[in-house]
């Protein structure tokens, strides 16, 4: 290769050393400021952490204190602060996502990385969510906490407080959903640290009670008749006596509400609804006929199917029908959800019966009210009197809600009616058309929701004994399915009723015991059981045998 000869190597040489040094200093010093932007990467991120480990000792606080009792201003701040720290440790690790592929076959390091856009996700949904729902119920807390304490004339307020706040309310909903779609998206979370495991755990703990504090508060002005005069029917049901959507409606209530004020709250005897002896009934379902001897088809027997929105309407005919009353929808509620609503509501006072009740007796007061001798009724009226227990203890939750609502444990309500939901011990029914979708949508109306395709299995007791075992029998079911190459199947189902040993021995006579002065609740429980028992499958499937 020729050289130019008017330029000494040695020199070229020489000529090359200081753009060496230059290159080194220059990567030394982009070194340098990598160095220096990641450590002050991760001053921030244990700052944000710091501060997120403070908001946490924040909200234990609060939440041992009771959210009612929480200063809203400081719930907002708060809320605010946690979603400033989240958006914080996005803009931080954002970055870094781009390279979370190459860090994926490392051990511990690699899980996170691959897991860090979804959990970013979540931390960002839910965060907005708590933000939106605070702000919206906000003024609510407010007026709860008022200097003249909380009367029937703020409940009205708190209600228009509520549809007013509703684009939040919506908007809050609408990240939740979001955050439930980012944390289905998480894959191998068994791989993840367990601290994220655990805070992953009591995440899926608490979405449940979330979703249903928001459909609450969105729903709550209109069930409450802030858009005009509402009148429901409330069924109290007696699991001790089964049937179809719960139990033995025992009792019925009538409640009128307008602009969230309560303007009729009334419990009577279910036996006393109907007017049988004036006026035509229709027959009953055959099994009714079949087994119990019933020739005509009364109020208390209405709920013979078990979906509870077709059970619903027939008990609201019914209803109607007697006592000329037009209804907007029905209530159910059992013995199971009355312990819940007490455990929110804390002991109370019946002045009827100058006697306290409590999430512990209330079920052992009612069964002690049944009988004759109890505290409301002369002895010769208690045949017809004997279930109106519900009336006295309907007033006094009344005056808890109306009178001092700020110690109610709002937080233990909504768990109430979330887990009294998902086990149909509290089942909501509309008659308006827009109103039922909206409870069918969220599995809020006890409504069968029978699968297009895939297994299904209902196994529906119904006690026709005329008593009230239940209380004391044990119900166990196994289901096992057996497919076979050509994709069809044979499904065994097996259910098992376990009696107490002590229970007394008698002798089985359909309809033996009768109602006298010498007849006591605990006569119905010690008695034979009589059960007529449904099991449904999906279309299309045979029964084989029994």
């Amino acid at each position: 290769m020729p050289v130019d000869s008017s330029v000494p190597s040695a020199e070229i040489k020489q000529d090359q050393r200081p753009s060496r040094r230059f290159a080194l200093l220059l990567l030394l010093f982009g070194l340098g400021l990598v160095l220096l932007w990641f450590g002050l990467v991760t001053y921030r991120l244990i700052q944000v952490r710091s501060s997120l480990l403070g908001h946490q000792d924040d909200l234990y606080q609060i939440m041992g204190a009771g959210i009612m009792q929480a200063d809203p201003l400081e719930l907002e701040r708060l809320a605010v602060g946690v979603r400033e720290d989240i958006k914080t440790i996005q803009t931080i690790v954002t970055p870094f996502e781009t390279f979370a592929a190459l860090l994926a076959p490392l051990p511990i390091v690699g899980s996170i990385s691959e897991a860090t856009p979804e959990l970013l996700a979540i931390a960002d949904s839910g965060s907005e969510a708590a933000l939106l729902l605070v702000q919206a119920v906000r003024p609510s807390l407010d007026i709860i906490q008022s200097d003249d304490g909380l009367y029937q004339a703020e409940l009205p307020k708190i209600l228009e407080s509520l549809q007013q706040a509703e684009p939040e309310l919506i908007a809050a909903a609408t990240a939740l959903a979001q955050l439930e779609t980012h944390r289905s998206n998480l894959k191998n979370e068994e791989d993840l640290p367990i601290q994220i495991q655990d805070l992953l755990r009591l995440l899926d703990d608490n979405l449940p009670l979330a979703r249903e504090s928001l459909t609450i508060a969105q729903i709550l002005p209109e069930l409450m008749g802030m858009n005009g005069r509402r009148s429901y029917l409330i069924l109290a049901q007696n699991e001790d006596e089964l049937r179809a959507t719960g139990g033995f409606i025992s009792g019925a209530g009538l409640l009128t509400v307008e602009n969230g004020q309560i303007m009729v709250l009334d419990f009577k005897n279910a036996n006393l609804i109907d007017d049988w002896q004036n006026k035509p009934y229709g027959f009953p379902p055959q099994p009714y006929n079949d087994f119990m001897g019933m020739d005509i088809f009364l109020f208390r027997d209405s709920n013979y199917w078990p979906d509870f929105p077709t059970s619903a309407e027939m008990a609201i005919d019914l209803y109607n029908y007697s006592q000329n009353v037009s209804l907007d929808g029905a209530v159910a509620l059992d013995q199971h959800f009355v312990q819940a609503l007490l455990e929110a509501t804390g002991p109370l006072y019946i002045s009827d019966l100058d006697q306290n009740v409590n999430s512990s007796n209330v079920v052992q007061e009612m069964r002690e009210e049944w009988g004759p001798g109890n505290q409301l009724y002369h002895e010769e009226n208690w045949i017809l009197d004997r279930k109106s227990f519900m009336g006295p203890l309907a007033k006094a939750i009344k005056d808890r809600i109306l009178l001092n609502i700020g110690s109610l444990d709002i937080l233990q309500l909504t768990k109430a009616i979330n887990e009294g939901i998902e086990q149909r011990h509290l089942q909501i029914y509309f008659r308006d058309p827009e109103a039922a979708q909206i409870l069918e949508k969220i599995g809020w109306d006890g409504g069968l929701d029978i699968p297009s395709d895939g297994d299904f299995l209902l196994a529906v007791d119904t006690n026709m004994g005329f008593n009230k075992v239940n209380a004391t029998v044990d119900r166990s079911l196994k289901y096992q399915v057996t497919l076979d190459e050509t994709g069809t199947g044979a499904a065994e189902v097996a259910i098992e009723y376990a009696f107490p040993d002590n229970i007394a021995e008698t002798a089985c006579i359909h309809g033996n015991i009768s109602y006298t002065e010498n007849t006591r609740y605990g006569d119905l429980i010690e008695d034979c059981y009589w059960n007529y028992l449904r099991v449904y499958t999906p279309i299309g499937s045979k029964f084989r045998s029994s």
